[in-house]
């Protein structure tokens, strides 16, 4: 699980960090090493599903396209995405929208 913003790269670097044999963003790194070492002692495995939690800003549209694009070229079928819009919310710009994300997030943090 996943929060997005107006930045759709976070979907690249997660899953480069959860899935190095679909995108070794990651193998160039001279702390590679390191970064094997964290997956391991942390437990990170490989995901097989993706979830997308995101407010309904029109950018935010059009970069669940690119999303879903990226996704199909990179995994195929091998990493399924879904997306939670939280309709009409475009920004957090005040409680009532961060408490109305939270809500959104929330069961998804439980499980």
């Amino acid at each position: 699980m996943t929060t997005l913003g107006q930045s759709w790269q976070i979907i690249p670097e997660l899953v480069g960090w959860t899935n190095p044999e679909l995108v070794d963003l990651y193998r160039n790194r001279p702390q590679r090493q390191v970064l094997d070492n964290l997956r391991s002692t942390y437990g990170i495995r490989p995901i097989q599903s993706l979830w997308i939690i995101t407010t309904d800003d029109w950018n935010i549209v059009r970069n669940l396209r690119t999303i879903e694009q990226w996704c199909r070229q990179v995994a195929g079928d091998r990493l399924q995405v879904r997306v939670v819009r939280v309709q009409g919310i475009h920004d957090l710009s005040s409680l009532d929208h961060c408490r109305r994300m939270s809500e959104a997030i929330s069961p998804f943090c439980m499980a």
